[in-house]
Formats: structure tokens, sequence, C-alpha cells
């Protein structure tokens, strides 16, 4: 059985919260802002746009991977998508 550990990789992984229901409205601000739409930032991704709803209505947990791909096709910081307590330092 894994022990959990601070430095563990996976135990950082799985112990992330989601970003909180006012971060996700200011992502979703941010993405009217900037007019992308959420068919194009999908496609950016590389995601199904049904996957990118999830993400951004909170139904799917952020992984770091996809937060970075988020914040690379969209130009948002990767600090204003997860909580700061989320960014590996």
């Amino acid at each position: 059985m894994h022990r959990q550990s601070p430095q563990c990789r996976r135990c950082y992984v799985e112990s992330r919260r989601m970003p909180s229901p006012g971060r996700r409205q200011d992502l979703i601000d941010d993405l009217d802002e900037r007019k992308l739409k959420h068919i194009e930032v999908a496609r950016r991704m590389a995601v199904q746009s049904k996957y990118l709803s999830l993400l951004l209505n909170g139904k799917a947990r952020w992984t770091l991977r996809m937060a970075r791909t988020f914040s690379f096709a969209t130009g948002i910081p990767l600090s204003k998508i997860l909580p700061s307590q989320e960014t590996p330092q």
C-alpha cells in the first residue's frame, strides 16, 4: 500500500482541489473577454468541447497537464487557472 507523502507526485496530484466556482466563472469571463469560443479552445487543446465544458463547469478534475494546455491555448496564466496552493513550485 502507498503511504501519502507531501513530496510524492502521485499524492500531490490526488490531493488537488478544483478551482472554486468564482474562479471557474473568472475563466469563462476571460474567454469571453478574449473573444474565444469553447469550440476553438477545445480544438487548440486537442480535446472534445464537451470535456472542456465539464472542466469549466467543475464536473471534471483539472490535471496539471490540462491546466497547462488550457493556459497555452488561451493565454490565461496558469496561476489564474489553479489556486496558488496547487501550482507546483
